[in-house]
């Protein structure tokens, strides 16, 4: 067997400490089975994390529909000629004081597997992560971005009413107001259905409590209308004379679904002017004559119910065997309790979410380069 310095030849320089650059960087991607989580976004504000924490950051922009690129556009500092990738000139989108870089690899989305490969593997000889963000699963380069990653995170929507719900209860002086605001909310609700039927712009109608007697009007409560309307402008007079032929013909109908003072004829001034809500003959007192109670659901619930959504729109840990490390919380309205009962529970699910404080969720920000702290993360 030749010696290295035999295998070396003319070129004794190659035996010299760092002089054959190896892999430096974590390969990662984020996947999912549906678009519209976020994954660009989040991909772009957890990479801007890492950067300001002093790590050489590499955002491949695997995704056909070029959202890294648009979203990046006004962060963009300049161009380097030297490429991590090897493929050309990167979009530099931060340096830091602590040496951190984050860097956008444009031009592999719709290249071949061949070039994909070849450039992410370049890449992490300079990059301590190269995180790759790719389009929905199907397309064909997400088998690759599985491949070649050592660890895949997905995306996952939440919304509160995965961890409880808000319990509302009102004093015995302000509940008859309250049942008589939700009454007429539910006959608004029921003549405008009941109208659409009417007008025969949709034939079934839902088969829903609102709904319970729409089918009525299909027997003689409500005489189907004649012509169609213009559906473009429903503020001429011919609409207003429709509407009112319509609820002529239903309002006794309504009264006895909802009751008299729900007054079905608030529901044709409501269209030329929103009709406030009924104000109290008193005062209301904050906390007191209504309260908002959020009742949590217990942990094995919030667990089991986050787990069957990271199946459901993430990606199965079967799909990345052993690879799957996290899953992202995509853009969320969570109350408070919500957010707390998730802080709770992230690292219970299998696999865990990966999840920031509060006021440090990457989908928050607006700039990549914004300092947090992501908890897991693979480098």
């Amino acid at each position: 067997m030749p010696d290295l310095a035999e295998l070396a030849g003319p070129h004794p320089h190659l035996l010299e400490p760092g002089a054959l650059p190896g892999r430096r960087g974590t390969v990662a991607a984020i996947l999912s089975r549906r678009g519209a989580l976020g994954r660009s976004t989040i991909a772009l504000q957890v990479a801007g994390i890492w950067a300001c924490q002093g790590k050489r950051v590499a955002l491949v922009d695997l995704d056909p529909s070029y959202s890294l690129a648009r979203r990046a556009a006004d962060a963009r500092l300049g161009d380097e000629e030297l490429a991590w990738s090897g493929i050309g000139a990167e979009q530099v989108l931060h340096r830091g004081d602590r040496g951190g870089e984050l860097r956008l690899v444009r031009g592999l989305a719709g290249a071949s597997a061949e070039r994909q490969r070849k450039a992410i593997d370049t890449a992490t000889v300079h990059a301590d992560v190269v995180l790759l963000d790719t389009g929905p699963l199907g397309v064909p380069h997400t088998g690759l971005a599985a491949e070649a990653a050592d660890v895949v995170f997905t995306c996952v929507s939440l919304h509160s009413e995965m961890f409880g719900r808000m319990e509302t209860t009102y004093s015995d002086r302000y509940r008859p107001i309250a049942d008589l605001l939700d009454r007429r909310t539910k006959m608004f609700e029921w003549l405008d259905n009941a109208f659409d039927d009417y007008l025969d712009e949709h034939a079934d109608a839902p088969d829903d409590p609102v709904n319970t007697h729409v089918d009525e009007l299909d027997h003689g409560v409500a005489t189907p209308a004649p012509d169609r309307l213009d559906p473009s402008d429903k503020d001429t007079p011919a609409w207003e004379a429709r509407r009112a032929t319509f609820l002529a013909q239903v309002s006794g109908l309504a009264t006895h679904l909802f009751g008299a003072d729900a007054e079905p004829q608030h529901w044709l001034k409501d269209f030329s002017e929103p009709i406030a809500d009924e104000e109290p003959p008193f005062t209301l007192q904050p906390g007191e004559d209504i309260k908002h109670t959020w009742i949590p659901f217990p942990d094995q619930d919030v667990i089991a119910t986050l787990e069957h959504a990271v199946q459901v729109e993430g990606v199965a840990p079967n799909v990345a065997t052993g690879k799957v490390a996290a899953a992202l919380p995509a853009r969320s309205e969570l109350n408070q309790y919500a957010r707390e009962k998730l802080l709770n529970v992230a690292t219970a699910c299998s696999p865990p979410l990966l999840t920031v404080s509060p006021h440090e969720h990457p989908a928050d920000r607006g700039h990549p380069a914004h300092r947090g702290t992501a908890r897991h993360h693979p480098a």
